[in-house]
């Protein structure tokens, strides 16, 4: 059996469908090897394109729950004040002692 030696004599970029059979491309494909680049760059502004209108929809979404609630209380950040002990103190030293 013969293996071809380039995809246009296999009958792929040259026949105007990619391998995946999506007509149309496969000129671009062949236009793009011919000039030794490499098509690319179109996933990343997709994705972006699709992220900031779902991170816009989820802020307005918090924003609209949020804004039906009732306010709450906050805990207070600080610790209460604490009474100062009475009576003799023990002074705890460095020393040691003998037992």
């Amino acid at each position: 059996m013969e293996v071809p030696e380039s995809p246009e004599a296999a009958g792929g970029a040259g026949s105007g469908t990619d391998p995946a059979g999506a007509p149309g491309t496969g000129a671009e494909a062949a236009a793009a090897a011919a000039t030794g680049r490499r098509r690319h760059g179109r996933a990343a502004p997709l994705i972006a394109g699709a992220a900031a209108p779902g991170v816009l929809a989820g802020v307005c979404t918090g924003y609209l729950v949020q804004a039906g609630r009732p306010p709450t209380g906050l805990p207070p950040l600080s610790q209460p004040v604490v009474r100062r002990a009475e009576g003799d103190v023990v002074r705890l030293t460095a020393r040691r002692t003998a037992a």
